[in-house]
């Protein structure tokens, strides 16, 4: 540690992420955070229309400043949609997770977000975060394009950005780097005594 539960307001006025090429963004722009910021490790995420959850290893100075820039680049993407008015009310909640019953139950609350939210998904196929990567050994079989597979200019029109200097181990899937190429997913899934303890609080009282 230290570890954090990151999250933001999920009662914002607007959607930050309506279309797919919204959520495929955000998922890159979550790995440009990560590409930047080093002294910070993600275990899990979630990207839902109106708000983030992430659970972070780092200084909190460190996880502060890599929250700020995923919200400056969030507010310049969405500027140049012409819905910045969206991004009113923006902001985080940062919660130091201080036990492994914490830690082990924010992992399960984040994975399961989106299908309690929603229930056409599962925890398999909500693609918007690291929920499908988690106790998963097929994720081993995703057929992936290495970042070595894109030009310059396809790198700058992926992260909106001039500056393309991204780790050799970004691989992409339908346009956006899976998150097991970044995040510290291998890491998180010690925290459970089995994967039997991971899906007993996944799938609780749903």
């Amino acid at each position: 540690g230290p570890f954090w539960h990151l999250c933001t307001p999920g009662d914002l006025g607007g959607l930050l992420f309506r279309e797919a090429k919204d959520f495929v963004y955000g998922m890159n722009l979550v790995a440009h955070a990560a590409a930047l910021h080093e002294s910070v490790d993600i275990y899990t995420f979630v990207i839902m229309n109106n708000h983030l959850h992430f659970v972070l290893r780092g200084e909190e100075e460190d996880c502060i400043e890599f929250f700020h820039f995923i919200s400056k680049r969030l507010k310049r993407y969405l500027s140049l949609q012409e819905r910045v008015s969206d991004f009113n009310g923006f902001n985080y909640k940062l919660f130091f997770i201080n036990d492994l019953y914490y830690m082990r139950n924010v992992i399960a609350y984040i994975n399961r977000n989106a299908y309690v939210a929603n229930t056409s998904y599962t925890p398999y196929n909500y693609p918007w975060g690291t929920s499908p990567y988690f106790f998963n050994p097929l994720c081993e079989r995703i057929i992936f394009t290495p970042i070595s597979g894109f030009s310059v200019r396809q790198l700058r029109s992926i992260f909106f950005t001039r500056n393309v200097d991204f780790p050799d181990s970004f691989k992409f899937f339908d346009g956006y780097v899976l998150p097991s190429s970044y995040c510290k997913i291998d890491r998180a899934e010690q925290f459970f005594r089995s994967p039997n303890n991971y899906f007993h609080l996944l799938s609780r009282q749903v």
